[in-house]
């Protein structure tokens, strides 16, 4: 799996078969390292750490009797016993980056005594313990492959597959179909695959995404196998998966990577589950249109869903047309009530946007609502909204904003408003 997209065992349906929960356990837990298992610092660091290693007092060599002047130790004792001084001592602390047990010495092995009395170069004589010497964990470069250890053998087979001449087809990878999903490389090839896949095949990539389809729904690379299946699936598979959203249809029209299922999904379901998922995004519409995601799922809703199903929309934009207008995300929701709504929502769309229109002319997004009408709207609309204008043309004209409102007007006013904004 993609170590950087979330667990796929966390939203297995009930209905999901022991077997395969049984094996995803065994095999995330035999593939990712553990911290009890792996430590960065070398051995002898941990050894030389302990705290009977280390004393507040060190031990000063002057101060006690040679092992040769003792009278009583026997010759062979004293080639035994090494002198205090020989005694291993922790090592001082050098400024400088933060080293570890991947990283090679701070200083070449040619700069120290190797008689253990001291090093040649002067350092903090910080104890072992002090947070700057080897507690600081190591992390991969930039350029590492982070996922690397945490795959199976297959999946990195394939990856370096491109080295070799071996073809991949989808049996290759069963019983990895949910592996390969959350990888960039697997996602994609299943994606190829799927478009040219028979039945069978397909079939047999379903069983094994279904019980994680909302998993992978929210995956950055997953996301686009669900799609897939929205596009080349049979109906059945497309009911299932759609069946898998409700309840969640809020929290994925505003996830980064769901959204997209979520649109997709409304591209291609039948008008009945259509209903049933937009019916879900009622009591949190204007959230969701306000949305980073959710916008776009509420773009997709007025352009696909019958008007029937969606009178709700409508209802939560009375009174704050105005507001959506100018907002970053609702302006653009806005212009598509005004492309694909009735008479009667644009007519009232465009009664409170006339009543703002002196303040979104000038407005940040509220300019494009403007800009919109302008350009599509019905012929009295248009001319309001030049003729407010050209009545102060000169000030407008200089406005970072609402310079490209007059610009619209030029562009599709008709002869004699034209001649007016030159004049």
């Amino acid at each position: 799996l993609n170590p950087g997209s979330q667990p796929w065992l966390g939203g297995f349906n009930q209905h999901a078969p022991d077997v395969y929960s049984d094996y995803m356990t065994q095999y995330l837990a035999s593939k990712r390292p553990s911290l009890d298992r792996y430590s960065p610092a070398p051995a002898a660091y941990r050894v030389a750490n302990v705290p009977k290693s280390y004393s507040p007092h060190p031990t000063d060599p002057w101060s006690q009797r040679a092992a040769h002047r003792d009278p009583r130790l026997v010759p062979d004792a004293e080639r035994r016993t090494p002198a205090p001084y020989m005694q291993p001592q922790a090592q001082p602390f050098f400024p400088g980056p933060y080293y570890t047990g991947q990283y090679p010495a701070q200083f070449p092995p040619s700069l120290y005594d190797f008689a253990g009395r001291a090093p040649m170069i002067p350092g903090y004589g910080l104890p072992m313990g002090y947070p700057l010497t080897g507690h600081i964990p190591a992390r991969p470069a930039k350029d590492q492959d982070s996922g690397k250890g945490v795959r199976s053998v297959l999946l990195e087979e394939f990856r370096s597959s491109s080295k070799s001449n071996k073809r991949y087809d989808l049996k290759d990878i069963y019983g990895h179909v949910v592996e390969f999903s959350g990888d960039q490389h697997g996602s994609r090839f299943i994606q190829q695959k799927l478009e040219t896949a028979n039945s069978d095949e397909k079939d047999q990539i379903f069983r094994e995404i279904e019980p994680n389809a909302v998993q992978l729904m929210k995956d950055v690379f997953g996301n686009y196998v669900i799609q897939k299946f929205f596009e080349h699936g049979n109906q059945v598979q497309k009911k299932v998966l759609a069946a898998q959203m409700k309840g969640k249809v809020v929290d994925l029209s505003m996830q980064m990577y769901a959204c997209r299922v979520v649109q997709k999904a409304l591209e291609h379901v039948l008008v009945e589950q259509q209903a049933e998922l937009v019916d879900e995004l009622q009591p949190d519409i204007v959230k969701v249109v306000k949305d980073q995601n959710g916008n776009h799922v509420v773009q997709k809703v007025i352009e696909l869903v019958p008007r029937q199903y969606i009178d709700f929309v409508m209802d939560s934009f009375r009174g704050q047309v105005s507001q959506l207008a100018a907002h970053t995300y609702g302006c653009r929701v806005i212009q598509r009530m005004l492309e694909y709504g009735t008479d009667q929502d644009k007519e009232v769309i465009l009664t409170e946007l006339h009543n703002s229109a002196q303040v979104l002319i000038t407005d940040q997004y509220g300019n494009y609502v403007t800009q919109h009408v302008i350009q599509h709207g019905k012929p009295e609309d248009r001319a309001k909204m030049i003729h407010l204008v050209t009545s102060q043309l000169v000030t407008l004209s200089k406005h970072k904003f609402a310079s490209n409102v007059v610009e619209k007007c030029i562009e599709h006013g008709s002869p004699e408003e034209r001649k007016s904004i030159r004049e």
